[in-house]
């Protein structure tokens, strides 16, 4: 089990290029939402997936956990 909400900057980037690679992902527009996405998540929460996308010129993440799906805009 990965610790989102207490890992390094660089070991959530190397857990989020983990999961990028397995889901086809460049992460390319989201950087910021991913940097927030660990303040969000609840103790223990696991990201399965994400996916990113723009919508009325803002950028979105969609991350898939085991609990929920969170849409974000930071």
């Amino acid at each position: 089990m990965f610790d989102f909400k207490n890992a390094s900057k660089q070991d959530l980037k190397v857990e989020y290029n983990r999961i990028a690679r397995e889901i086809g992902d460049d992460q390319f527009f989201t950087k910021q939402e991913l940097n927030h996405l660990p303040e969000i998540l609840m103790d223990g929460e696991q990201v399965l997936a994400f996916a990113s996308g723009v919508m009325d010129n803002s950028t979105w993440l969609i991350a898939l956990t085991d609990h929920r799906v969170i849409f974000l805009d930071s």
